[in-house]
């Protein structure tokens, strides 16, 4: 806007200064009062200022709505991703929650505490701690997939992989371990290639 607003008065400037030159300094015109003559400079002027700053003006709206919708769009997609990282995050409390309760039917351990016992050889797998490694890994394929959502919307938002792929690495380096040792124990055919693919690209689970 600033740009505009300085080539109307250099446009002014130059305009009156043209005037002037050619037709006092050159022509050697005497300076009157003389309501006929000043009548005719305000219709030059006019005339020639008039189109001018009307394009000026006319260009400089237009560019003025062009920022503010870029600056809306830009708006409306770092609301979207504050909004999926909420959810993102809702789902991780309720996933720890789930994940640390402890149950009677894993003898009174967290599904964390039996699937990482079991992973590990500490003590044996039962169909018990198989549906729940299966329950994780489906609750982990959720998160991943938004976390590919919003590291991809970060990407385009910001221009700046690295920070996308800081915010992904915070939710690998929290989720990878736990998933690997449940992905161990469910049936591979349980879930599909594309799952996998989503498991592995967003929490480096495989």
């Amino acid at each position: 806007m600033r740009k505009y607003l300085l080539m109307a008065v250099l446009v002014i400037l130059v305009t009156f200064g043209t005037y002037l030159y050619f037709f006092y300094f050159k022509s050697h015109q005497e300076f009157v009062i003389d309501s006929q003559k000043w009548s005719n400079f305000g219709g030059f002027i006019g005339g020639v200022l008039g189109p001018i700053l009307s394009a000026l003006a006319l260009i400089a709206v237009s560019e003025t709505l062009q920022n503010q919708k870029v600056a809306n769009e830009h708006s409306q997609k770092f609301d979207e991703i504050n909004m999926r990282t909420e959810d993102l995050e809702n789902i991780s409390k309720q996933f720890e929650s789930m994940i640390h309760t402890r149950a009677r039917k894993l003898h009174d351990k967290s599904v964390y505490e039996a699937i990482n016992d079991s992973s590990f050889g500490r003590s044996s797998t039962s169909q018990e701690i198989k549906d729940s490694a299966k329950v994780v890994i489906d609750t982990l394929i959720n998160i991943a997939s938004v976390i590919l959502v919003i590291e991809e919307k970060k990407k385009l938002l910001f221009k700046d992989e690295f920070s996308a792929l800081a915010f992904k690495q915070t939710w690998i380096y929290k989720y990878a371990g736990f998933g690997n040792c449940a992905y161990k124990l469910i049936d591979p055919n349980s879930i599909n290639t594309s799952q996998k693919d989503v498991l592995e690209r967003g929490l480096g689970i495989k």
